[in-house]
């Protein structure tokens, strides 16, 4: 799993209630990036290895990888998204956030922008 973003989780808190845990939302994103490589990961595994209730796979590659081909049992759901529809939508989003957001975080996203841009433009030549 190349980055896995998942909701908090009170699971190690000993005061915690059985009621409080119940009402948190357990969620997980689970995203295998590809940019120079074919998709060869056991997608299957990263499923169960990610013990949130809710969760969704992604597949981020630079072109729309085809998820038929690697027989996802029933109930795993991985959707393909190329890096430029990702950084299209964030452009697109990006002015709602845009005022909280820590300058940091920002220069970090413009750096990803230009790298993914770049990375395009170079496979174009």
């Amino acid at each position: 799993i190349d980055l896995l973003i998942e909701s908090e989780s009170n699971d190690n808190e000993v005061e915690a209630k059985e009621e409080e845990l119940e009402e948190k939302e357990n969620w997980g994103i689970i995203i295998e990036n590809k940019v120079h490589h074919e998709l060869e990961n056991d997608l299957n595994d990263y499923w169960k290895t990610v013990r949130a209730e809710n969760k969704i796979g992604i597949v981020l590659s630079k072109g729309k990888t085809d998820l038929k081909k690697y027989k996802l049992k029933d109930g795993v759901d991985y959707i393909s998204i190329t890096h430029k529809d990702l950084i299209i939508q964030i452009e697109n989003n990006l002015s709602e956030f845009f005022l909280e957001a820590d300058d940091r975080h920002l220069l970090f996203l413009k750096e990803y922008f230009l790298n993914i841009k770049n990375l395009y433009k170079n496979n174009n030549h």
